[in-house]
C-alpha cells in the first residue's frame, strides 16, 4: 500500500511539472522579449557610474533609459570574469537624497538641469551669468509678480526663440554630445553673417531717425533697442499708442512683423529688434516698420 501510494505521488508530481515547467519557461521568454523591445525603442539618455567600493578591472553603472516613465538598469562590469550582470531597478525605489529621500525617478529628473548646465559650460569659454540658478521656480514667479512682468511672460507670443527652438529638446545632455555639435558649427561664418547684419541694420535704422525712431548701438547678442517712445499718444485707425505693448501689437496686426516690446524687460519706451534670421527678411521687416511709421504720422 505504501509503495503504491508513493508511485502515484512521483507519478503526480512528474505529470505536474510536464505541465507547468513549459508555462514558466514561456512566460520567462515572453517577457525577456517584451522588455528588450522596449529597450530598443527607447532612447538610452545617460549612464553615469554608482559611488560604490570600487575594485580594479570592476565598474558598477546606472543607465536610465527615456520614456514617460524612466527604466533604470543596474549594470555590474567584472572584466576579471569576463561578464556583465544586469538587474532592473524601478523607478519608485527610495534612495538618499539632500536631507531626507525621493524616488530614483525624481532624483534623475532633478538632475536634469545640472546636465544640461554642464553640457553647456563644457563648449562656451566666457563667464555666464545665472542670478536665478539659486532659486526655486515658485521664487521666480513670485518676483515677476510683483515687478508685474509674470502676465506679460505667460502671454502666447512667438518670437525668435520659440520659433527656433527644437521640438524636442534634449533635456540631459552628455558634455561629449554638445561639444560633438559645435564641431560642425563654422563659427567664423556665423559671427561675420551676424556681423554683417548688424551693421544693415543700423545703416536702415539710420535713415528712419528724421521719422523719430532711434535705437541703441548693440554691443552684443542679436538684438537691437530701438526706441518709439515719441509715437506714444498718436493714434492709427482708432486706436491710440500708449506703450511699447501696443506699439508691437499694432505693427504685428498692421505691417505683419513680430517684435517683442521693451516694457517685459523693464523698459516700455522701447522694443526689441533680432536680426537673427536672413538678410532678406531683415531688410523687409525694417521696410515694412518704416511704412507703419509713415503711416502713423500722415494719419495724425
Amino acid at each position: 500500500m505504501e509503495t503504491k501510494g508513493w508511485k502515484s505521488f512521483w507519478t503526480a508530481l512528474w505529470v505536474s511539472l510536464l505541465v507547468l515547467l513549459p508555462l514558466v519557461a514561456g512566460t520567462a521568454v515572453l517577457a525577456q522579449r517584451q522588455a528588450a523591445g522596449r529597450v530598443r525603442a527607447s532612447e538610452s539618455q545617460s549612464g553615469v557610474p554608482v559611488q560604490l567600493p570600487r575594485a580594479e578591472n570592476h565598474l558598477t553603472l546606472l543607465a536610465c533609459v527615456a520614456g514617460e516613465d524612466p527604466a533604470f538598469v543596474l549594470l555590474y562590469l567584472n572584466a576579471d570574469q569576463n561578464c556583465i550582470h544586469l538587474l532592473g531597478v524601478p523607478g519608485q525605489l527610495a534612495v538618499p537624497f539632500s536631507d531626507g529621500e525621493a524616488s530614483l525617478a525624481d532624483c534623475y529628473a532633478s538632475a536634469g538641469p545640472a546636465r544640461c548646465l554642464q553640457g553647456l559650460g563644457a563648449v562656451v569659454d566666457l563667464p555666464v551669468l545665472r542670478p536665478c540658478i539659486g532659486m526655486d521656480k515658485e521664487e521666480i514667479v513670485q518676483i515677476a509678480r510683483k515687478i508685474g512682468t509674470f502676465e506679460t511672460s505667460i502671454l502666447p507670443y512667438e518670437d525668435c526663440c520659440t520659433v527656433f527652438t527644437p521640438r524636442h529638446p534634449r533635456l540631459r545632455p552628455m558634455p561629449g554630445e554638445v561639444e560633438a555639435a559645435e564641431q560642425t558649427l563654422d563659427i567664423d561664418a556665423m559671427v561675420k553673417a551676424f556681423g554683417d547684419r548688424r551693421r544693415r541694420m543700423m545703416e536702415l535704422l539710420d535713415g528712419m531717425k528724421p521719422l523719430g525712431l532711434d535705437y541703441v548701438e548693440p554691443n552684443g547678442a542679436f538684438y537691437v533697442m530701438l526706441l518709439c517712445d515719441k509715437f506714444y499718444g498718436m493714434s492709427y485707425e482708432g486706436r491710440t499708442i500708449n506703450g511699447s505693448m501696443d506699439m508691437a501689437e499694432m505693427l504685428l496686426t498692421h505691417a505683419k512683423v513680430a517684435l517683442t516690446p521693451g516694457i517685459c524687460f523693464g523698459d516700455d519706451d522701447c522694443v526689441r529688434l533680432s536680426y537673427a534670421l536672413s538678410m532678406e527678411e531683415m531688410e523687409e521687416g525694417l521696410r515694412r516698420i518704416e511704412a507703419f511709421v509713415r503711416a502713423c504720422l500722415l494719419y495724425t
